[in-house]
């Protein structure tokens, strides 16, 4: 036997225990699969040659040569304290390396090209470095690229870095630490400043740093993007054979602004996968786009090929647009009846100028259907609870919630565990805590590895998956596609005359081109009719509340006696610069009724996405959630806000959960939503995990203490409420804190007082003791749960995802 013949044997091999153990995972009640993804199989990944590489730089320190230049004031490069740093070189065994002690850097200045690709390696090391106060940005390797001209017209008042390429510091890190970068340089760089940084200006440190081995090469582009397609991937390898491939090229890729897991292919790279063809009426599914990371027009097509055990199946050229927001996902589906039931090798193979993408793909039974439970999950970002019909409110916002909640389970007392909408999200989606998951603040990436995320843990049994959400913090920069087949980031609800979409050309520049209006309800009602079949997880969210962007014909001004000025409503949030309380005026009264237009145009969102349900004829399988992240501070202490605090308005949201053939009931008992992910993992049959927080609300409910929190460095606060009503709330005297508060503790009674305005820590001493000693508990399970999940996740949060923060509302300035 050959050796292709035996690895693609033990491919095949390796995948029927694969699909084994997915089978099994889903345990006896999942819904069987209907599809396989192709991000799922044993494979192994073909690459030509990488090409020729050129050295520019080759510098092993046996003796420090004359090129290299003392800076110790990065602002003043050409002045330099002679005295402030010492570089000697030495050895150790066969490895020479350069040592600084002192403050400051050795600068070395190359010449290179522009617009090419270049790869550069050290080592470095920090011994007994013991930073100063303040930011340490020191025992580091950095690239600055540079334009045309001697060192001293380059250096000079420090202007001449254009761009910089850096890397996280050796200390706190034993021994040796290896670097490497891979960069393409900007089309007017000449030049590359090399720096061996111990400590900038300003900056003091004990000790010494060294470093050795340092290269620099002219590399091919291919590896440029092997680097870029391994650093974005999101597949991880285990021991079986044929995984090695995920980790290098199995990745989340945006285009169109929907991200969708892919399988990024260089350019003369063929990916062999072992898969088993689905009997019936089998189809492979995917979508086909250019990567647009590294958008390189005009060298011409791309050509997507895919063969079945040698038989070409399908060959598509696709032109690589001139502009990154101009490319869009291509899909195909080809018909695979002629391998029915069979196992094959399953090529993909990339031809033309730059990589490509392969995307959502699957392997898919098309005869068969499914009576499986579905789910739709809807988020209605910054709704209270108090503004619904079904909830009491009278001012007919929400006919179609209010119709679908007399059908359902309504929990009248729904508290969400964050004021705001990233950690309260992840809450959602897992189950946990915030300060469980972590994910509370915008440096902090919502991780599968540490918490149980919803769509993943269904993805894995089987289910279709798919989200259509506002942005802002709902974006994978926040981990948030985790799962998902797809993650289109245009808001579903908004209504088409919103100056929403004329400003998405600017929040999402290389996403979406000028001019063109997306059409995000009629891409909800695509997606349901394609998956209608399927059991699939659906998710929906919407910022129109939470912008007061009512569509035309929502308002009822003039029933209410409104004269209906001209108001934004950004003039009446709180900022740090903005603390003045506003009284009730006719413009606070109108923002009132801009919330309420907005809801009412949500309302009727949601009645079309559940009118669709039943046009398909699959309501009476598909469980429906309607809830929110959080509330609204609507003046009850002078502003517009939330985020800030944990007072009832902001935590109080909405929670109505149907599920097909369950009665009709309303809940009093007190509830979270970090309920929802075990409530539904329990309507659907699977397996509750035990990293959850939450309980499953279709069991019967007890009572227990109701949570919620918030620590981002704006603020700080956490509050607990007992089964009696009594509520306790803690925000630590941290004058770094943005929003400072002004008393520690705070202690209300909220049935008779539910506007939490009498605080009565002074007059109920005892009883205050007594939830303080349990919030300290609480705190400390928490943290002692968190613990157990390993270190967090960073996030990476793109210039497009922080512009549309800052217009949401949530730069803090």
């Amino acid at each position: 036997m050959g050796w292709t013949a035996f690895l693609r044997m033990s491919l095949r091999l390796s995948f029927a225990g694969v699909a084994l153990a997915l089978l099994s995972a889903c345990g006896p009640d999942a819904p069987p699969r209907p599809f396989v993804r192709l991000t799922e199989l044993e494979g192994r990944l073909d690459s030509p040659a990488e090409g020729e590489r050129s050295l520019v730089l080759a510098e092993d320190f046996a003796s420090l040569a004359p090129d290299w230049r003392v800076v110790t004031d990065m602002t003043r490069p050409l002045d330099v304290d002679p005295d402030a740093l010492r570089a000697t070189t030495g050895r150790e065994r066969d490895l020479a390396f350069l040592t600084l002690s002192g403050t400051g850097s050795l600068v070395r200045i190359v010449p290179v090209e522009g617009d090419a690709t270049y790869e550069f390696r050290g080592r470095m090391r920090a011994r007994g470095v013991v930073p100063g106060a303040g930011s340490f940005h020191g025992t580091t390797l950095w690239l600055g690229e540079m334009g045309a001209g001697t060192p001293e017209e380059l250096l000079r008042d420090g202007q001449g870095v254009r761009k910089r390429h850096t890397v996280a510091g050796a200390a706190g890190h034993d021994g040796w630490q290896d670097v490497r970068m891979v960069f393409r340089t900007r089309p007017d760089t000449r030049s590359l400043i090399v720096a061996a940084v111990l400590a900038l200006g300003g900056e003091q440190a004990e000790g010494e740093v060294d470093f050795a081995a340092l290269r620099l090469e002219g590399v091919p582009d291919r590896v440029y993007w092997d680097h870029l397609t391994s650093e974005s991937a999101t597949g991880t390898a285990t021991e079986r054979v044929g995984t090695a491939w995920r980790t290098r090229r199995a990745l989340s890729a945006m285009v169109a602004a929907e991200a969708r897991p892919a399988i990024a292919l260089l350019p003369g790279e063929e990916l062999h996968l072992a898969a088993r063809v689905p009997s019936g009426a089998p189809r492979l599914e995917l979508a086909l786009a250019p990567w647009p990371r590294d958008l390189r027009p005009g060298q011409g097509p791309l050509e997507f090929r895919v063969e079945v055990d040698g038989r070409e199946v399908l060959r598509q050229r696709l032109e690589v647009p001139a502009r990154a927001c101009d490319a869009t996902w291509v899909d195909a589906d080809v018909d695979l009846a002629r391998w029915a039931g069979d196992e094959v090798d399953l090529e993909l193979a990339l031809a033309g100028p730059q990589p490509g993408l392969f995307a959502s793909a699957c392997l898919v039974d098309a005869s068969r259907s499914t009576t499986a439970p579905s789910v739709v999950l809807i988020s209605i970002d910054t709704l209270r609870a108090d503004h619904v019909g079904a909830y009491g409110y009278d001012a007919g916002t929400t006919p179609r919630i209010d119709r679908l909640a007399s059908e359902s389970l309504l929990f009248e007392d729904a508290t969400a565990q964050a004021p705001y909408t990233l950690p309260s999200h992840a809450t959602l989606f897992t189950g946990q805590f915030p300060s469980v998951h972590g994910v509370e603040d915008q440096g902090r990436l919502l991780s599968p590895r540490r918490s149980p995320v919803l769509a993943t843990l269904l993805a894995d049994s089987g289910y279709r998956t798919q989200a259509f959400t506002a942005g802002g913090f709902l974006t994978p920069d926040f981990g948030f596609d985790a799962g998902f087949d797809g993650f289109a980031i245009v808001d579903p609800f908004r209504h088409a005359g919103s100056s929403y979409y004329a400003s998405l050309p600017r929040l999402l520049p290389t996403q979406v081109p000028q001019g063109v209006a997306p059409e995000p309800g009629a891409a909800v009602e695509r997606w349901l009719e394609r998956h209608a079949k399927e059991p699939f997880f659906l998710f929906l969210h919407t910022f129109q509340v939470h912008e007061y962007d009512a569509p035309p014909g929502t308002l009822d001004c003039e029933r209410q006696g409104c004269a209906a000025p001209e108001v934004d409503f950004h003039r009446f949030t709180l900022t740090p610069r903005r603390r003045e309380a506003f009284a009730p005026s006719d413009e606070t009264r109108h923002l009132a009724h801009l919330y309420d237009g907005a809801l009412r145009g949500v309302d009727a969102s949601i009645a079309r996405v559940l009118d669709q349900l039943e046009h398909l004829g699959i309501a009476d399988r598909t469980i429906v959630v309607v809830t929110s992240d959080h509330g609204e501070e609507h003046f009850e202490r002078g502003h517009l806000q939330h985020g800030k605090t944990v007072y009832e308005e902001l935590t109080r949201v909405p929670l109505v959960i149907h599920v097909p053939g369950r009665a009709p009931a309303r809940i009093a008992t007190p509830v979270q939503l970090a309920d929802v992910a075990p409530t539904l993992l329990a309507a659907l049959g699977l397996p509750h995990d035990p990293r959850m927080q939450g309980h499953d609300l279709l069991r019967p409910l007890t009572e227990r203490p109701v949570w919620c929190e918030v620590d981002d460095g704006l603020a700080h606060r956490s509050a607990l409420r007992g089964a009696d009503g009594w509520k306790l709330i803690h925000s630590p005297l941290d004058p770094e804190l943005v929003y400072p508060p002004a008393r520690e503790w705070e202690l209300f009674h909220l049935p008779g007082d539910p506007g939490e305005r009498d605080d009565r820590t002074a007059a109920e001493p005892e009883r205050f003791e007594a939830l303080r000693r349990e919030l300290s508990e609480m705190e400390e399970r928490l943290a002692r749960v968190r613990a157990t999940l390993g270190e967090m996740e960073e996030s990476g949060a793109s210039e497009e995802t922080l512009q549309q923060l800052h217009d949401l509302g949530y730069g803090g300035e």
